[in-house]
């Protein structure tokens, strides 16, 4: 019997949309194949030798794989997004259809194409969301995806009013998932040249001829028109320069737009700019503090402070190889520097973290300005050849039972095994893997000046209360206080009373104003009774957490107000497996600062 493995990010919309789908194929019922759930890790030395290449530029929503005769082949990424259609959102995710199209894997993405956001947003919304879908065709050969997820009169996209983060039926996503399971689980393929055999297949269908047709017709956008603020042809030398705005936040959306604009030109550079008066380039790193610390101190005066800075914000300060080669740059006075990066990439490529390795396959050289637009770093590189690396990787992922429960279990167990057992409505649910579209606006401003908070789940008692809960996966002290300091904000501050309220009135007007705030946890082995203390249980009103054995659920109610009927319970999940933390012989090929 076959295997189809479904790796996810998200376990409610792997366990309640996905595999439902492939629960409903003839094959499945046929007991032809059986179906795995697995939490994807952000490792890529931890997969096997046909799945890592796929995910070590960037983690997927939903893999699906296959095990046939012993080895684990890639068969669909799905990308799985609901946010506003802008070009940021679309172009920062073209690395994953590189990743998939490149080896031998078909790539989708579920999103809406026609949405409004409720706050003014910046982004070009003009932009045709075919040009990533074309630009994959016309580079590589092979057909991407896209599925619309509709949405309401409001803008807000359509969902399962029991799994929130899933859309009702898309009937194309799930016509074309079970077109794919019955074509690789009946008979036999020939899995190094399905791709194309399955693609003929799929767009002969009545459904999808018009994907092909409208690819076909559409023609990308001339790349030496587009000159904005961080796009730049420079006809001269015939490049196409790209600013990448910041380290953080894994430097998208520019991360994922260099893949495309580096794809369909390879002439591309990119570049950022270092300013010691304006924080929003390292902002978000590891080492913010330190790089502040560090520019008070020296300031943006030679090339080694621009180096330095570079090795704190990128995370590069930890890789020994990368340091060793710049050590003698790095007292330099000099106001300008070349770096030669060919022999380190070519060796320990895989040594970055997954925007640095973004960066340096999609562009030839990186350069480090400062405000004057002076270069004061240019890396330089040759082209560098890395796919036999996977060569060693197992054929196919180990997997074992879960061990550890993260911020998605928690968040999953709050919703389905607590609040819904104790006659709460869901409003709002949002999973680390799967923010939605329900966004609280939390301070004045508008857009992206306003802050755009996403709280983990907000529900209500009919005609009593409403609650507002922030989870974490372990026990985490100053982590989950300063959840508990910001949900207090909603209580005490006006600004974020209003904007609750704003924000109920408009999805559920049946919800009361009157709201308690808690957090949900997993309490393992490091947690006591006597370590909640650390926390500021006055502001709370309630916390969950799931006891170390993983197996059972508790409430504790700070005040009098009884929240809850059901103040204890058995952990319900679905069946879930976890990619295998340790192979020493599998690790030891790379050193990681992911």
């Amino acid at each position: 019997m076959k295997e189809i493995r479904i790796y996810f990010e998200c376990l409610e919309q792997a366990a309640h949309y996905i595999k439902p789908i492939l629960e409903q194929t003839d094959a499945f019922k046929k007991k032809l194949f059986v179906i795995k759930l697995i939490k994807l890790t952000g490792n890529f030395a931890l997969y096997s030798k046909l799945v890592a290449p796929v995910v070590y530029l960037k983690d997927p929503d939903i893999l699906i794989t296959i095990i046939e005769n012993e080895i684990e082949y890639p068969l669909f990424q799905l990308e799985i997004s609901t946010a506003v259609f802008t070009e940021d959102h679309e172009l920062q995710r073209f690395d994953g259809i590189v990743a998939s199209v490149e080896n031998n894997c078909v790539y989708g993405k579920l999103s809406p194409v026609n949405k409004t956001s409720q706050s003014a947003h910046g982004g070009n919304t003009k932009f045709n969301y075919l040009t990533s879908y074309k630009a994959a065709l016309e580079t590589f050969g092979r057909y991407s995806f896209h599925f619309d997820w509709p949405c309401d009169e409001n803008g807000n996209v359509i969902v399962n009013e029991n799994y929130l983060s899933c859309p009702q039926e898309i009937k194309p996503l799930s016509i074309f998932l079970s077109r794919l399971i019955s074509f690789v689980t009946v008979g036999k393929i020939d899995f190094l040249t399905w791709v194309q055999d399955f693609e003929n297949k799929i767009l002969s269908e009545k459904i999808f001829v018009s994907w092909s047709e409208k690819l076909n017709s559409f023609s990308l956008p001339d790349i030496k028109i587009q000159n904005t603020s961080r796009t730049e042809w420079k006809e001269p030398n015939k490049e196409f320069h790209l600013k990448i705005n910041r380290f953080g936040h894994a430097m998208d959306p520019e991360r994922g737009m260099l893949a495309y604009y580096g794809t369909i030109c390879n002439n591309t550079v990119a570049k950022m700019l270092f300013d010691k008066n304006n924080t929003a380039w390292y902002k978000d790193t590891t080492n913010e503090k330190v790089i502040t610390n560090y520019l008070k101190r020296n300031g943006l005066e030679t090339a080694s402070d621009f180096l330095h800075c570079f090795l704190l914000g990128s995370g590069t300060i930890k890789n020994e190889k990368f340091v060793k080669l710049t050590k003698n740059f790095i007292s330099s006075k000099s106001k300008s520097i070349s770096i030669d990066l060919s022999s380190f990439l070519s060796q320990n490529f895989f040594t970055l973290n997954k925007a640095l390795r973004t960066v340096f396959k999609f562009s030839k050289q990186l350069h480090i300005t400062d405000t004057a637009g002076e270069i004061r770093i240019k890396f330089v590189w040759n082209k560098f050849n890395f796919a036999n690396d996977f060569t060693k990787f197992p054929a196919i992922t180990p997997i074992q039972n879960r061990t550890v429960f993260d911020e998605d279990d928690i968040t999953y167990i709050s919703v389905h095994n607590v609040l819904r057992q104790n006659g709460y409505k869901l409003i709002a649910v949002s999973y680390p893997g799967a923010q939605g579209d329900r966004v609280v606006l939390a301070e004045a401003g508008t857009g992206r000046r306003q802050q755009r908070r996403y709280i983990d789940i907000i529900s209500y008692l009919p005609k009593s209360h409403s609650v507002l809960q922030e989870n974490k996966g372990k026990y985490a002290p100053k982590s989950i206080q300063s959840e508990i300091t910001e949900l207090a904000k909603y209580k005490a501050d006006k600004a974020y009373k209003q904007s609750i309220e704003k924000f109920v009135s408009r999805f559920e007007e049946k919800a009361p104003y009157v709201f308690k705030i808690g957090v949900g946890f997993w309490a393992n082995s490091s947690f006591t009774i006597q370590s909640i203390q650390e926390l500021e249980i006055d502001k709370l009103d309630y916390f969950i957490f799931i006891k170390s054995d993983q197996k059972n659920w508790k409430v504790f109610c700070t005040g009098k107000t009884k929240l809850f009927t059901e103040t204890e319970g058995i952990v319900e999940l679905p069946k879930v497996f976890e990619v295998k933390d340790k192979d020493d012989t599998q690790l030891g090929l790379f050193e990681f600062i992911e």
